[in-house]
């Protein structure tokens, strides 16, 4: 039985315990609230049952406080005129309740009391104020004390004070980001026809519409916000900087990287020049209420071409539903903004010719909006975020072992042999099957077979929790915060799974290590792989300082209306037109990096180490360990340190006092900060400051294996602990 059942308890009293207790002291307040009853009234409470008694000393401490209450809210509470004092008057009157109303007891708290069929009352913690509120408080604060969450040093950090990890910490728990997408309309449609998703792919949107519909983790996407840093465009973990980078775009979703920036003029436009254009391009014109300001319901869109191409379609048909699907791709998945049933129709210029539209970069657009989204999402006061998030749990799916849940894929699937680092041990082989699955060969044309999907493909399966719980903001915080350098995959996509993509995911693979801007119209984020080396497998070293652009965030189409974004970012194009004579390169990583290598040194003075707030213990649910293990392992490793120091000064007793001392109060204060100082052993006794040192030339005992037997003078210097 839990603490809070056990007081609640030993705190029922009789009915006619509560009633004599009531009258006593609302005749003689000041003897209710003294510590002993006199008179015929202590005969009285001599003479009762165990259970009347205690009863009534509870009652005795409980009406005591209440009184006290009361009188403090009186003598705080301002001066009220007469003819207010005669409402309240009149109103308390009228408020009065039966026995039955009122549970049958006649005492002074504001809420009607529990009862128990018994006929005895039911206090809580709070109203007797013997709860744990106040300890939870002081470990919490002693936590804070002796963990450190980070930064050390703000020089690369120093937004903290703006994060999300910030009120976290503070011990306000932020609920779950919605996640915006609109993918209704899409699962609606008919398959889309050979012909259409033909121009699909030479437009350079196959990959994401092999993809299909995956319920999105808010949970997991938000604990990688929690550690998404504005500063650096990189997720901090514990085992060092990561991030998105263009080649998991390509990589995962198949979108092209290589090409012009996808940007242009944001004309103003009415809602008639937008009809125009619409009847133009996607051969309808939609009414006046589905357009707002530069953007289109997708739900009529959907309406639109929910019906199957006819099959004598002219080429000027099928161009129309293939833009139209992509313009679903796009407003639903790729660049959904919150309102999650528009999507803009600036992106409509680069659809007129899909084979001018296959030769822009769409995967940096996707990524630059990406980074935007989770950059706003870090604030605080953020409560949803939009953008591609389905790359954002797909990289996490692939990188992050001990979060990611289990594939369960059928056998006729398996057409490959099984990628190397996803083998399970509790779930089948099968598992492990990559992308290529049977349903694109048997929709392929015999003469012009469709290319399998990307690697994100392979996650669009049933999927197993036995192992791994989803859907827990918490969890995933925890695991996050104590993740270990064996649960990153840095290079996912070995030669064996390049080999089994399809040509599109590779078209560009020398410029995924470009350090440039991404540009996506109003949107810049710069792209910085030089600080996340190990993902190419390359050493990493200390990275050069880097600015984001704090300009560039405030930067978006808001009260930008009309601007051609071509020529506002025109410093920014020509860097990306660079963009291959930026490219990183660096020294081939032949092992892993430890703990004391250097970067790992300066990225543990620079980082945020824990998300969680210190020694989080809520009494139900998932219990955190993330910082009660980083305070057990900052404690052992002082403790260690400081018998290393003992061990290296000498033959000198002090040395070997001091160090009991230390160690017994690293012990002592770790266990306090954990809430468990009821396990030290109540014969402990604390260590003399003043020792007698031992003579001069003596030397200590040798220690044996076994418990050795302490001579007169050493157990004068060592007290029994």
């Amino acid at each position: 039985m839990g603490k809070k059942g056990l007081s609640k308890k030993s705190a029922r009293v009789p009915k006619s315990s509560a009633v004599e207790q009531e009258k006593a002291s609302s005749s003689t307040p000041k003897e209710a609230g003294s510590d002993s009853l006199s008179g015929p009234k202590k005969a009285a409470n001599d003479s009762s049952p165990t259970p009347k008694k205690a009863g009534n000393e509870v009652d005795k401490i409980f009406a005591v406080k209440k009184r006290k209450n009361r009188e403090q809210e009186k003598a705080e509470k301002p001066a009220e005129d007469a003819s207010a004092k005669g409402k309240k008057l009149k109103r308390k009157k009228n408020k009065k309740k039966d026995p039955i109303e009122s549970n049958g007891f006649v005492g002074e708290t504001t809420q009607p009391m529990k009862r128990t069929g018994d006929g005895l009352s039911l206090y809580t913690e709070e109203e007797l104020g013997i709860g744990n509120a106040n300890a939870g408080d002081m470990e919490h604060q002693l936590a804070r004390d002796l963990v450190h969450a980070g930064p050390i040093d703000l020089s690369v950090l120093y937004l903290q004070a703006e994060h999300r990890s910030t009120t976290i910490w503070d011990g306000q728990d932020l609920p779950p980001l919605q996640c915006r997408r609109s993918e209704a309309t899409l699962r609606r449609l008919h398959a889309p026809d050979d012909r259409v998703l033909r121009r699909v792919l030479r437009a350079g949107f196959y990959g994401i519409h092999r993809i299909g519909f995956i319920r999105l983790d808010w949970h997991l996407v938000t604990a990688l916000i929690e550690r998404w840093r504005v500063e650096t465009h990189t997720f901090h973990l514990p085992v060092g900087e990561a991030t998105i980078t263009l080649q998991d775009i390509a990589v995962l979703l198949g979108l092209p990287i290589d090409g012009a920036p996808v940007t242009g003029d944001d004309a103003q436009r009415s809602v008639s020049q937008w009809q125009d254009i619409c009847e133009r391009l996607l051969g309808f014109r939609p009414p006046e209420t589905a357009i707002e300001g530069s953007r289109l319901r997708m739900s009529v869109l959907g309406a639109r071409f929910a019906a199957p191409i006819p099959q004598d379609a002219d080429d000027v048909t099928v161009d129309r539903y293939a833009r139209a699907y992509i313009l679903l791709l796009i407003g639903g998945c790729l660049f959904a903004d919150k309102s999650q049933n528009k999507v803009q129709l600036m992106f409509l210029q680069h659809l007129e010719d899909l084979d001018d539209t296959g030769k822009l970069s769409w995967g940096s657009a996707a990524l630059a909006c990406l980074y935007r989204e989770m950059c706003r999402a870090t604030a605080p006061d953020s409560s949803d975020i939009g953008g591609p998030l389905i790359l954002l749990q797909l990289w996490a799916w692939e990188r992050l072992t001990h979060i990611r849940p289990d594939r369960v894929v059928p056998q006729q699937q398996i057409t490959s042999p099984a990628v190397p680092h996803d083998t399970p041990d509790e779930v089948d082989v099968t598992a492990s099957a990559p992308f290529v699955d049977a349903h694109v060969h048997g929709m392929a044309n015999e003469n012009d077979p469709l290319p399998v999907g990307p690697l994100g493909c392979r996650w669009h399966v049933s999927m197993s929790d036995v192992r791994t719980p989803r859907h827990v903001l918490r969890y995933y915080r925890d695991q996050l915060d104590q993740m270990r350098n064996d649960q990153m995959i840095w290079q996912p996509y070995n030669k064996e799974v390049l080999a089994l993509l399809p040509l599109y995911c590779l078209s560009g693979q020398d410029m995924w290590m470009t350090r440039s801007p991404l540009i996506c119209f109003a949107v810049v984020e710069w792209h910085f792989p030089d600080r996340v080396m190990r993902q190419f497998g390359l050493k990493q070293g200390i990275p050069e300082a880097c600015d984001t652009g704090k300009e560039l965030h405030a930067t978006d189409r808001r009260g930008r209306s009309g601007c051609d974004w071509r020529a506002a970012h025109r410093s920014f194009v020509d860097k990306w037109e660079q963009r291959r004579e930026h490219i990183v390169t660096g020294e081939a990583l032949h092992h892993p990096i430890d703990l004391h290598d250097p970067y790992m040194v300066w990225y543990n003075s620079i980082t945020r180490r824990l998300i969680g707030p210190p020694i989080d213990r809520p009494g139900v649910g998932f219990q955190p360990m993330a910082s009660i293990i980083e305070l057990l392992e900052r404690t052992i490793t002082h403790m260690c340190n400081s018998a290393q120091d003992a061990l290296e000064g000498g033959t000198d007793v002090t040395h070997y006092v001091q160090a009991l001392q230390n160690v017994r109060a690293l012990g002592s204060t770790c266990l306090e900060a954990i809430g468990e100082q009821h396990r030290l052993d109540h014969r402990c006794v604390p260590i003399p400051h003043a020792l007698t040192p031992m003579p001069k030339g003596q030397k200590l005992p040798r220690l044996r294996r076994r418990r050795p037997r302490r001579s007169a003078d050493v157990a004068t210097c060592y007290p029994r602990c």
